[in-house]
Protein backbone atom coordinates (compact mmCIF):
# COMPACT_ATOMS: atom_id res chain seq x y z
CA UNK A 1 0.00 0.00 0.00
CA UNK A 2 0.95 3.56 -1.04
CA UNK A 3 2.51 5.58 2.16
CA UNK A 4 -0.44 8.41 1.47
CA UNK A 5 -3.62 5.45 2.69
CA UNK A 6 -1.14 4.11 5.46
CA UNK A 7 -1.45 7.51 7.07
CA UNK A 8 -5.15 8.36 6.44
CA UNK A 9 -5.66 4.69 7.63
CA UNK A 10 -3.78 5.62 10.82
CA UNK A 11 -6.07 9.34 10.74
CA UNK A 12 -9.30 7.57 10.51
CA UNK A 13 -7.93 5.04 13.78
CA UNK A 14 -7.32 8.34 15.58
CA UNK A 15 -10.40 10.65 14.86
CA UNK A 16 -12.90 7.49 15.49
CA UNK A 17 -11.24 6.24 18.76
CA UNK A 18 -8.97 8.34 20.42
CA UNK A 19 -8.85 11.99 19.46
CA UNK A 20 -11.33 13.13 22.28
CA UNK A 21 -9.33 11.30 24.30
CA UNK A 22 -5.61 12.35 23.84
CA UNK A 23 -6.59 15.44 22.68
CA UNK A 24 -5.70 17.50 18.55
CA UNK A 25 -2.26 15.84 18.45
CA UNK A 26 -3.30 12.37 18.23
CA UNK A 27 -3.96 13.02 14.24
CA UNK A 28 -0.54 13.98 13.92
CA UNK A 29 0.90 11.23 16.14
CA UNK A 30 -1.00 8.99 14.22
CA UNK A 31 -0.02 10.03 10.88
CA UNK A 32 3.47 9.88 11.47
CA UNK A 33 3.32 6.54 13.12
CA UNK A 34 1.33 4.91 10.50
CA UNK A 35 4.06 5.70 7.79
CA UNK A 36 7.17 5.01 10.16
CA UNK A 37 7.62 1.70 8.64
CA UNK A 38 8.16 2.66 5.27
CA UNK A 39 11.06 4.24 6.23
CA UNK A 40 12.93 1.13 4.58
CA UNK A 41 12.10 2.81 1.16
CA UNK A 42 15.53 4.75 1.62
CA UNK A 43 17.18 1.32 0.15
CA UNK A 44 15.58 2.75 -3.49
CA UNK A 45 18.18 5.25 -2.78
CA UNK A 46 20.80 2.53 -3.16
CA UNK A 47 19.55 0.30 -5.96
CA UNK A 48 15.95 -1.50 -7.24
CA UNK A 49 17.26 -4.12 -6.14
CA UNK A 50 18.27 -4.16 -2.94
CA UNK A 51 14.93 -2.36 -2.54
CA UNK A 52 12.99 -5.35 -3.83
CA UNK A 53 15.45 -6.89 -1.58
CA UNK A 54 14.47 -5.30 1.75
CA UNK A 55 12.08 -3.25 1.30
CA UNK A 56 9.16 -4.28 3.49
CA UNK A 57 11.29 -6.29 5.93
CA UNK A 58 12.56 -5.88 9.72
CA UNK A 59 10.43 -2.31 9.84
CA UNK A 60 7.27 -4.07 8.81
CA UNK A 61 7.77 -7.06 10.87
CA UNK A 62 5.31 -7.37 14.52
CA UNK A 63 8.15 -8.16 17.03
CA UNK A 64 9.81 -4.84 16.81
CA UNK A 65 6.70 -2.82 16.68
CA UNK A 66 6.23 -4.48 20.44
CA UNK A 67 9.02 -2.67 21.31
CA UNK A 68 8.55 0.62 19.15
CA UNK A 69 5.03 1.11 20.48
CA UNK A 70 5.78 2.50 23.88
CA UNK A 71 8.68 4.52 22.81
CA UNK A 72 6.59 6.25 20.39
CA UNK A 73 3.61 6.36 23.24
CA UNK A 74 6.34 7.62 25.60
CA UNK A 75 7.19 10.50 22.91
CA UNK A 76 3.80 10.92 22.38
CA UNK A 77 2.46 11.41 25.98
CA UNK A 78 4.75 13.88 26.84
CA UNK A 79 4.62 15.89 23.73
CA UNK A 80 0.98 16.68 24.65
CA UNK A 81 1.69 17.83 27.77
CA UNK A 82 0.27 14.32 29.60
CA UNK A 83 -3.11 14.51 28.19
CA UNK A 84 -4.59 11.28 28.23
CA UNK A 85 -2.70 8.41 29.40
CA UNK A 86 0.88 6.44 28.19
CA UNK A 87 -0.78 3.75 27.86
CA UNK A 88 -3.13 5.02 25.36
CA UNK A 89 -0.81 6.57 23.45
CA UNK A 90 1.16 3.16 23.03
CA UNK A 91 -2.16 1.52 22.64
CA UNK A 92 -2.84 4.61 19.28
CA UNK A 93 1.35 3.41 18.23
CA UNK A 94 0.52 -0.10 18.21
CA UNK A 95 -2.45 -0.29 16.09
CA UNK A 96 -0.98 2.36 13.36
CA UNK A 97 2.26 0.64 13.13
CA UNK A 98 0.29 -3.07 13.00
CA UNK A 99 -2.18 -1.90 10.65
CA UNK A 100 0.73 -0.59 8.36
CA UNK A 101 2.09 -4.26 8.10
CA UNK A 102 -1.65 -5.58 8.22
CA UNK A 103 -2.49 -3.47 4.72
CA UNK A 104 0.61 -4.34 3.11
CA UNK A 105 -0.05 -8.13 3.60
CA UNK A 106 -3.36 -7.45 1.87
CA UNK A 107 -1.47 -6.68 -1.33
CA UNK A 108 0.51 -8.76 -4.02
CA UNK A 109 4.10 -7.46 -3.49
CA UNK A 110 5.00 -9.49 -0.46
CA UNK A 111 5.67 -8.41 3.37
CA UNK A 112 8.00 -10.06 5.87
CA UNK A 113 5.92 -9.55 9.22
CA UNK A 114 7.83 -12.43 10.95
CA UNK A 115 11.60 -11.48 10.89
CA UNK A 116 13.75 -12.09 12.33
CA UNK A 117 12.07 -15.57 13.23
CA UNK A 118 11.01 -15.97 9.47
CA UNK A 119 11.83 -14.39 6.33
CA UNK A 120 8.79 -15.75 4.79
CA UNK A 121 7.21 -13.15 2.22
CA UNK A 122 3.42 -13.18 2.83
CA UNK A 123 0.54 -11.68 0.29
CA UNK A 124 -3.00 -11.97 0.09
CA UNK A 125 -3.38 -10.78 -2.92
CA UNK A 126 -6.50 -8.60 -2.60
CA UNK A 127 -6.09 -5.39 -3.51
CA UNK A 128 -3.25 -3.33 -5.23
CA UNK A 129 -0.53 -1.54 -4.29
CA UNK A 130 -2.41 1.65 -5.12
CA UNK A 131 -6.23 1.52 -5.25
CA UNK A 132 -8.04 4.45 -5.33
CA UNK A 133 -11.09 3.64 -3.23
CA UNK A 134 -9.34 2.93 0.30
CA UNK A 135 -7.61 6.15 -0.13
CA UNK A 136 -10.58 8.07 -1.39
CA UNK A 137 -12.67 6.83 1.75
CA UNK A 138 -9.93 7.48 4.09
CA UNK A 139 -9.44 11.18 2.74
CA UNK A 140 -12.78 11.91 2.73
CA UNK A 141 -12.63 10.71 6.21
CA UNK A 142 -9.73 12.61 7.33
CA UNK A 143 -10.97 16.10 5.63
CA UNK A 144 -14.46 15.69 7.07
CA UNK A 145 -13.02 15.26 10.84
CA UNK A 146 -10.87 18.37 10.19
CA UNK A 147 -14.23 20.25 9.29
CA UNK A 148 -16.46 18.95 12.02
CA UNK A 149 -13.18 19.64 14.68
CA UNK A 150 -12.95 23.26 12.92
CA UNK A 151 -9.36 22.53 13.17
CA UNK A 152 -6.91 25.16 12.00
CA UNK A 153 -4.35 23.95 9.07
CA UNK A 154 -1.48 25.50 10.93
CA UNK A 155 -1.89 22.97 13.43
CA UNK A 156 -0.34 20.08 11.02
CA UNK A 157 2.44 22.36 10.32
CA UNK A 158 3.45 23.16 13.61
CA UNK A 159 1.58 20.87 15.89
CA UNK A 160 3.67 22.11 18.93
CA UNK A 161 1.94 25.67 18.53
CA UNK A 162 -0.96 24.08 20.37
CA UNK A 163 -3.58 26.22 18.59
CA UNK A 164 -7.02 26.87 20.34
CA UNK A 165 -9.27 23.81 18.91
CA UNK A 166 -13.12 24.90 19.05
CA UNK A 167 -14.94 22.03 20.62
CA UNK A 168 -18.57 21.63 20.01
CA UNK A 169 -19.89 18.59 21.34
CA UNK A 170 -22.12 17.13 18.77
CA UNK A 171 -19.72 17.98 15.81
CA UNK A 172 -16.84 16.24 18.14
CA UNK A 173 -19.49 13.16 18.19
CA UNK A 174 -20.10 13.12 14.88
CA UNK A 175 -16.52 13.88 13.67
CA UNK A 176 -15.88 10.35 16.15
CA UNK A 177 -18.32 8.62 14.14
CA UNK A 178 -17.32 9.46 10.59
CA UNK A 179 -13.85 7.95 11.05
CA UNK A 180 -15.09 4.65 12.40
CA UNK A 181 -17.65 4.87 9.38
CA UNK A 182 -14.62 5.14 7.20
CA UNK A 183 -12.87 2.04 8.61
CA UNK A 184 -15.81 0.24 8.45
CA UNK A 185 -16.70 1.31 4.69
CA UNK A 186 -13.08 -0.34 4.42
CA UNK A 187 -13.45 -3.52 5.93
CA UNK A 188 -16.49 -4.44 3.60
CA UNK A 189 -14.53 -3.34 1.19
CA UNK A 190 -11.40 -5.81 2.04
CA UNK A 191 -13.90 -9.16 2.44
CA UNK A 192 -15.70 -8.31 -0.85
CA UNK A 193 -12.37 -7.99 -2.33
CA UNK A 194 -11.28 -11.63 -0.83
CA UNK A 195 -14.23 -12.97 -1.74
CA UNK A 196 -13.65 -12.04 -5.32
CA UNK A 197 -9.91 -13.43 -4.91
CA UNK A 198 -11.35 -16.45 -4.13
CA UNK A 199 -13.91 -16.36 -6.91
CA UNK A 200 -11.39 -16.07 -9.56
CA UNK A 201 -8.75 -18.67 -8.49
CA UNK A 202 -11.42 -20.66 -8.72
CA UNK A 203 -12.79 -20.06 -11.92
CA UNK A 204 -9.39 -19.76 -12.81
CA UNK A 205 -8.57 -23.97 -11.76
CA UNK A 206 -12.04 -24.90 -13.41
CA UNK A 207 -10.46 -22.96 -16.82
CA UNK A 208 -7.26 -24.80 -16.74
CA UNK A 209 -9.13 -28.24 -15.85
CA UNK A 210 -11.02 -27.79 -19.13
CA UNK A 211 -7.87 -26.98 -21.24
CA UNK A 212 -6.25 -30.71 -19.10
CA UNK A 213 -3.95 -28.55 -16.59
CA UNK A 214 -3.62 -29.86 -12.98
CA UNK A 215 -2.17 -26.47 -11.62
CA UNK A 216 -0.36 -27.01 -8.36
CA UNK A 217 -0.89 -23.33 -7.25
CA UNK A 218 -2.86 -20.79 -8.86
CA UNK A 219 -3.04 -16.57 -7.85
CA UNK A 220 -4.91 -14.25 -8.64
CA UNK A 221 -3.13 -10.41 -8.35
CA UNK A 222 -5.25 -7.26 -8.42
CA UNK A 223 -4.47 -4.78 -11.43
CA UNK A 224 -3.51 -1.34 -10.44
CA UNK A 225 -6.22 0.85 -8.69
CA UNK A 226 -8.85 -1.60 -8.22
CA UNK A 227 -9.69 -5.61 -7.62
CA UNK A 228 -11.80 -5.87 -10.52
CA UNK A 229 -8.88 -6.79 -13.00
CA UNK A 230 -7.20 -9.33 -11.93
CA UNK A 231 -3.40 -10.71 -13.41
CA UNK A 232 -3.90 -14.60 -12.65
CA UNK A 233 -1.12 -17.02 -12.96
CA UNK A 234 -0.48 -20.54 -12.61
CA UNK A 235 2.08 -23.42 -11.84
CA UNK A 236 1.75 -26.92 -13.07
CA UNK A 237 3.94 -29.69 -11.17
CA UNK A 238 6.80 -29.64 -14.01
CA UNK A 239 7.22 -25.74 -13.18
CA UNK A 240 5.33 -24.80 -16.12
CA UNK A 241 3.54 -20.85 -15.96
CA UNK A 242 -0.12 -20.52 -16.98
CA UNK A 243 -0.93 -16.51 -17.31
CA UNK A 244 -4.21 -14.97 -18.02
CA UNK A 245 -6.02 -11.61 -17.20
CA UNK A 246 -9.26 -11.60 -16.39
CA UNK A 247 -12.01 -9.16 -15.32
CA UNK A 248 -14.94 -9.99 -12.45
CA UNK A 249 -17.51 -8.55 -14.69
CA UNK A 250 -16.50 -10.17 -17.67
CA UNK A 251 -18.57 -13.89 -18.98
CA UNK A 252 -15.59 -14.38 -21.59
CA UNK A 253 -13.82 -17.56 -20.39
CA UNK A 254 -10.35 -16.94 -19.41
CA UNK A 255 -7.60 -17.37 -22.63
CA UNK A 256 -4.12 -18.45 -20.65
CA UNK A 257 -0.92 -18.42 -22.40
CA UNK A 258 1.77 -20.92 -21.45
CA UNK A 259 5.27 -19.64 -20.45
CA UNK A 260 7.74 -22.87 -20.55
CA UNK A 261 10.74 -22.74 -18.13
CA UNK A 262 13.98 -22.18 -18.77
CA UNK A 263 16.92 -23.88 -16.86
CA UNK A 264 18.05 -22.94 -13.71
CA UNK A 265 21.98 -22.26 -15.09
CA UNK A 266 20.03 -19.78 -17.11
CA UNK A 267 19.01 -17.53 -14.71
CA UNK A 268 21.53 -17.81 -11.88
CA UNK A 269 23.98 -14.62 -12.41
CA UNK A 270 20.57 -12.92 -12.05
CA UNK A 271 19.32 -14.36 -8.80
CA UNK A 272 23.17 -14.12 -8.11
CA UNK A 273 22.01 -10.32 -7.06
CA UNK A 274 21.53 -8.67 -4.23
CA UNK A 275 17.73 -7.94 -5.47
CA UNK A 276 17.37 -11.59 -7.93
CA UNK A 277 16.49 -13.50 -4.70
CA UNK A 278 12.94 -11.69 -4.83
CA UNK A 279 12.64 -11.33 -8.79
CA UNK A 280 10.90 -14.56 -8.72
CA UNK A 281 8.44 -13.47 -5.91
CA UNK A 282 7.49 -9.94 -7.68
CA UNK A 283 7.50 -10.06 -11.36
CA UNK A 284 4.69 -9.92 -13.45
CA UNK A 285 2.96 -13.84 -13.68
CA UNK A 286 5.20 -15.28 -10.81
CA UNK A 287 3.71 -17.41 -7.95
CA UNK A 288 5.35 -18.07 -5.04
CA UNK A 289 7.17 -15.30 -3.16
CA UNK A 290 10.92 -15.11 -1.90
CA UNK A 291 11.16 -17.64 0.87
CA UNK A 292 8.39 -20.50 -0.57
CA UNK A 293 10.54 -23.70 -0.46
CA UNK A 294 7.91 -24.94 -3.44
CA UNK A 295 9.19 -21.85 -5.80
CA UNK A 296 11.40 -23.51 -8.78
CA UNK A 297 14.55 -21.94 -9.82
CA UNK A 298 13.32 -21.29 -13.61
CA UNK A 299 9.73 -21.16 -13.25
CA UNK A 300 8.51 -17.67 -14.89
CA UNK A 301 11.52 -16.52 -16.45
CA UNK A 302 10.46 -17.09 -20.22
CA UNK A 303 9.92 -14.79 -22.47
CA UNK A 304 7.52 -16.40 -24.93
CA UNK A 305 4.21 -18.12 -24.69
CA UNK A 306 1.77 -20.28 -26.60
CA UNK A 307 -1.80 -20.24 -26.00
CA UNK A 308 -3.82 -22.56 -24.71
CA UNK A 309 -6.76 -24.02 -26.61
Amino acid sequence: MDTLTHALVGTAVSDGFFRRRLGPLATPFALIASSLPDIDSVTYLISPEHAWAYHRGITHSFFPMLVAAPILGFLGYRISRREGSWLLWSLLALLCLSLHTIFDLITSWGTMPLLPFSNARISWDIVPILDLFLTSVTASSFVANRILRWERIDYFINPLTFPVVHRHPRRQVAADWVGRAALALVLVYLLIGWQQNRQTVRLAREELAKAGVEAVEVRALPIMFTYVAWNIAARDADGIVYNAVYSSFARAPMRFVRFDSLPASAIQPVLATPGGGCLPGIRRGCLSPTGSKRRTAGACASTTGASLP
